[in-house]
This record gives structure tokens, C-alpha cells and sequence, in this order.
């Protein structure tokens, strides 16, 4: 852990030595960059409810897929809390702030985004009928 936090630090301090101003200044930026991931996570999140639901119900294939959306969601949001609280709890957590967190969030809305990706690219190929 001690090494994740170096990588934090140094990502830190270059972001701060590249553009010599304050975190705070470029907050709309990482905001930003929060919410493109967020978009990203989103829609495949939403791809890959549709193949679920369709794949697994017989009839009232929409309804299922609108199922999976909500569920897919729920735990989405379970796996960002505990991993956000694990994090926290950690000696890596000491002097947690905003940075790190728009680091960590983005870094789980790539991963969340890659996964469906790839799960939903697995269901297109082997499963679904079309």
C-alpha cells in the first residue's frame, strides 16, 4: 500500500508541478474527466443489462432488461462504497482527499466500463442468437 500511495503522491505533485497552481483551480477539469468515465461506465453498464435480459428471460424480454439495468446499478453503487471505505480505512487513507478520490473514481469507472465491455462482447458472441 505503501507504494500506491507513493504513485498518488507523485501523480500529485507532477499534476501540481506541471501546472503550478493549486488542485482546487482545476477542479471543473477532474470533475469533468469524473463524468466522461461515468458516462462511459453508464452506457456499457446499460449494453450489457440489455444483453442479460435479454439472454435470460423467455418472454418480457424489455422488462427483464430494465431488471438488470436497476440491478446492475445497485451493485455497482455496493462495490464503489465498500471499495471507496476500504480505501479510506487504510493507512493509505490518511490525508485522503479530493484528488485521490477523482483519482480512485475514475480508475473504477474505467474498470467497471472495460468489464461490461468485455462481458458484453462475450454475451454478442456466444449466447445471443441474432
Amino acid at each position: 500500500w505503501a507504494q500506491i500511495k507513493m504513485v498518488f503522491e507523485q501523480i500529485k505533485q507532477q499534476f501540481l508541478a506541471g501546472f503550478g497552481v493549486d488542485f482546487f483551480r482545476w477542479f471543473w477539469l477532474w470533475l469533468g474527466l469524473v463524468m466522461i468515465s461515468d458516462m462511459f461506465a453508464t452506457i456499457f453498464m446499460v449494453y450489457l443489462a440489455i444483453c442479460i435480459g435479454s439472454i435470460s428471460a423467455t418472454k418480457h424480454k424489455v422488462i427483464a432488461s430494465i431488471g438488470m439495468i436497476f440491478g446492475l446499478n445497485i451493485a455497482r453503487g455496493i462495490v464503489t462504497q465498500i471499495f471507496t471505505a476500504v480505501m479510506i480505512s487504510l493507512p493509505l487513507g490518511a490525508g485522503f482527499d479530493n484528488f485521490k478520490m477523482f483519482m480512485i473514481t475514475i480508475f473504477l469507472n474505467m474498470i467497471i466500463a472495460i468489464t461490461c465491455f468485455f462481458l458484453t462482447k462475450n454475451y454478442m458472441e456466444k449466447k445471443l442468437n441474432i
